[in-house]
């Protein structure tokens, strides 16, 4: 027999108590005279005999009373074998503090009706019982086990979190604390069984626990999210008429309609856009506004839904720089035609160098560069313009000779340069669904005169390479086109820039062409991240001397940073932080920008059904059932459920009919 709660059994110590009671006894006996005592010896040594056996019966059925209750409250049980002896178990419990239990229930706000009851639980549990918190947060204290005023002072403190965790997470960090193999562990889940976070998929029982899941169900059943945003087009410039489309999604079976979107940007409404959608189902909304000021721009978009408004705003920033770089490497002798496109414009700052004075500080200030007809590419610069398109730059190449770009293409996984093509024609198939001539003609379905060509070079390509023709031969070969590599692009043109082969250079084409190109390379950084456990925000500024931190309102965060590629990367403690735009700063200037935004995991309305949760976990090999937070008796389910060996109850009812017993033999003189 092992007991749940052996410490209890000192109290056997106090059957002392009855025992002292009955050898001393404390009788006082009053002397009366008699005449004579002769027949009254005999009656009184009878007597006497009598009275000695009923006293011990007493004693013994008194003894038996109180070490009966003793044994009943240690909990006595039978395992089936060593390995099941669960004495001392420890008491972890998991609190679902998500946004999807600031919902309102049956009892009112679900995390305040489950905190109330993990302290109901806590009082039921003896004053010795260790206990273990867990939250969503998973912090540095819900690694120990703490007594139970401490325990219930943690539950206390609990609040609703944007940090999302699974039932995976949980219970491996139960596992990881609770790694004792002499202590058994009643797990209590108190949470609103959401579907997307409550999946058990990689946690394998220890066989020392029992899992207990106390559901919580709320009233909502409708929501309406901003899922995602992105530019509809590539490159930022002050003055473009800018397209931002935004996702929303409708999680409930009710139509939405008439409804709208607003935009801000520094804090200042641009926009304001009707939109509806259909029951669980999703709709892309396209808001328009002005591009205002060069710098760091802050915007955010905003839906008005209720009761969960968590996801109602989602937050960006982007960097407008104040001038495009443009970098032409070239030794041609020839008229510079792109100085002449760009002189005139000073958001655009144009630099030509031969390929022999090339420095790094060029590559790495620019973000367009032009590789026009160069005698010679060297296979270090061939690697640093590699570099620089990998990193996010943009580069348009212009040969005159097949060998000598064919290194660069290879090294950025581009198509191949072939033989030379005597071909005389006018360009055709002009890609106007391009962004680089998106808004460059008036009427896109009119035919325009083209450039023309005497020449190009085949152009050999894979179905792998994502191509984009821009515009062809005659022959239906490629003559301008352009292809990803990296976090940039490359752009080429198959044919020489020169006048002895094409009249591009003065053609109407020429200015869309390569003045969208240059606006189009300043690379978009990522708009916004996502609030979640180990996440990382990546800043595309220089590594700085000094000590980075993240500024959102009154709250200062210090995170862990590191060095990739050309710039730094942020590991922030996600609890400190909130959703909305913030600034990072460096010796109190601002050297970048992030927005932050809270997971829509939670945005989804999907909840598992009792018996799909108890299954799953079941499936999973753990000892487990459902205890309604509802019912009254809570603390009695419980607390029964939790330690239902069964023995106790014969302790007990052994201890009443001892008692029993004891008064029948009182009574009878």
């Amino acid at each position: 027999m092992h007991f749940l709660y052996p410490g209890i059994l000192w109290a056997l110590t106090a059957l002392a108590i009855p025992v002292i009671i009955h050898l001393f006894s404390f009788h006082r006996y009053k002397v009366l005279p008699f005449s004579n005592t002769q027949f009254i010896k005999a009656l009184q040594l009878e007597h006497r005999t009598r009275s000695t056996i009923r006293n011990w019966l007493l004693l013994a059925l008194r003894l038996l009373v109180i070490a009966f209750l003793v044994v009943a409250f240690a909990r006595p049980y039978v395992p089936e074998n060593e390995s099941q002896s669960v004495e001392n178990p420890r008491v972890a419990v998991y609190i679902d503090n998500s946004f999807s239990m600031d919902a309102n229930g049956e009892y009112g706000v679900l995390l305040e009706w489950a905190k109330m009851r993990a302290r109901e639980l806590a009082d039921a549990f003896p004053t010795e019982t260790e206990f273990l918190l867990i939250t969503n947060e998973m912090e540095p204290q819900q690694q120990r086990w703490v007594g139970k005023e401490q325990f219930i002072e943690w539950v206390q403190k609990v609040h609703t979190t944007h940090i999302v965790a699974t039932l995976d997470d949980v219970l491996q960090r139960q596992q990881l604390v609770g790694n004792d193999t002499s202590k058994f562990i009643y797990s209590f889940l108190f949470s609103d069984l959401h579907k997307p976070t409550f999946t058990l998929k990689n946690v394998q029982p220890s066989g020392r626990e029992r899992v207990f899941v106390v559901p919580f169900r709320n009233s909502i059943h409708n929501n309406l999210s901003i899922d995602s945003l992105w530019f509809s087009s590539p490159g930022l410039y002050v003055g473009k008429v800018e397209e931002v489309t935004v996702r929303l999604r409708n999680f409930g079976n009710e139509d939405i309609s008439n409804q709208s979107i607003q935009i801000f940007v520094n804090d200042s409404m641009k926009n304001t856009v009707p939109f509806s959608v259909g029951a669980n189902s999703s709709v892309d909304v396209r808001c328009t506004f002005l591009q205002g000021k060069s710098g760091w721009n802050n915007g955010r978009v905003e839906i008005q839904d209720y009761p969960i408004t968590f996801d109602n705003q989602l937050f960006f920033s982007y960097n407008i720089e104040p001038q495009t770089k443009v970098l032409c490497i070239s030794d041609k002798n020839t008229i510079d035609y792109f100085s002449i496109l760009f002189k005139s414009d000073k958001s655009i700052g144009y630099k030509r160098v031969s390929p022999m004075n090339v420095k790094q500080d060029d590559l790495l200030e620019c973000q367009f560069v032009i590789v026009d007809a160069p005698s010679q590419l060297s296979t270090g610069l061939v690697n640093e313009l590699t570099r620089f398109v990998d990193n996010g730059g943009h580069i348009v190449l212009l040969p005159t000779e097949a060998q000598n770009f064919n290194h660069l293409l290879k090294s950025t996984n581009g198509p191949a340069f072939g033989d030379w093509q005597e071909q005389e024609g006018t360009a055709v198939n002009l890609n106007m669904k391009h962004s680089l001539f998106a808004d460059a003609f008036a009427e896109k379905n009119k035919d325009y005169s083209m450039p023309t060509y005497k020449g190009y070079f085949k152009v050999f390509a894979n179905s792998r390479q994502r191509i984009e023709r821009l515009f062809d031969a005659e022959s239906g070969d490629y003559l301008c086109f352009g292809y990803p590599f990296g976090k940039g692009k490359v752009y080429v043109l198959s044919m020489p820039f020169s006048t002895e082969y094409t009249n591009l250079m003065m053609h109407p084409v020429f200015v869309p062409l390569f003045y969208n190109m240059a606006l189009q390379s300043v690379s978009t950084s990522r708009l916004y991240s996502v609030l979640k456990p180990s996440m990382q925000l990546s800043v595309g500024v220089p590594d700085v001397t000094g000590k980075l931190s993240v500024v959102q309102s009154d709250v200062i965060a210090y995170p862990v940073k590191r060095l990739s590629g050309n710039g730094v990367v942020l590991y922030p403690n996600v609890s400190e932080l909130t959703s909305g735009n913030c600034a990072v700063m460096s010796d109190g200037e601002q050297v970048g920008n992030v927005s932050l935004n809270f997971d829509r995991t939670e945005s989804i309305q999907q909840y598992h059904s009792y018996d799909d949760a108890l299954q799953m976990i079941k499936q999973q090999g753990f000892d487990a059932q459902i205890v309604s937070p509802s019912e009254s008796t809570f603390v009695t389910d419980i607390t029964r459920n939790a330690s239902d060996f069964g023995l106790w109850r014969i302790f007990v009812l052994l201890s009443v009919l001892s008692l029993l017993a004891e008064s029948i033999l009182l009574k009878k003189k």
